[in-house]
């Protein structure tokens, strides 16, 4: 079995998108019976990158969430990958040679081992493992 999950700061814009993912999730499914391969499961949409502030935690990102279940018919997962700065700044890391710099990101786990963004990630694979029945 295959799975597919959504990341989404779930702000309207990105919303949007969800109908064209939801759409090409059924032509994928239908090449894939085509096939004979079973379809991919959507176990939902992961909120990502969302901002941490405490009113939009507790104001919009709850509107957010139930927008997408209401008009998309999709699921969100529980856990929220939080827009944080060691999350960012690993992924910003270069080296440097010579007079260029090269993209050299890091994982986080690589970088910041004791990050919120470290239990983060964990609490997604929790989930993800408990949802697919490992």
């Amino acid at each position: 079995m295959d799975y597919l999950i959504i990341p989404s700061d779930l702000k309207p814009f990105a919303n949007q998108g969800l109908s064209n993912v939801k759409n090409f999730v059924v032509e994928v499914n239908e090449t894939r019976s085509s096939i004979g391969k079973h379809p991919l499961e959507v176990l939902g949409v992961l909120p990502s990158k969302v901002l941490t502030n405490n009113r939009y935690l507790t104001h919009v990102f709850p509107r957010q969430r139930e927008a997408v279940v209401q008009r998309y018919g999709l699921s969100v997962l529980n856990t929220v990958i939080y827009e944080r700065i060691a999350l960012s700044n690993c992924v910003n890391k270069t080296l440097t040679m010579g007079s260029l710099e090269i993209p050299d990101p890091k994982s986080i786990f690589e970088f910041d081992s004791n990050s919120d963004s470290v239990k983060e990630f964990r609490n997604l694979s929790n989930e993800v493992m408990e949802k697919i029945g490992v």
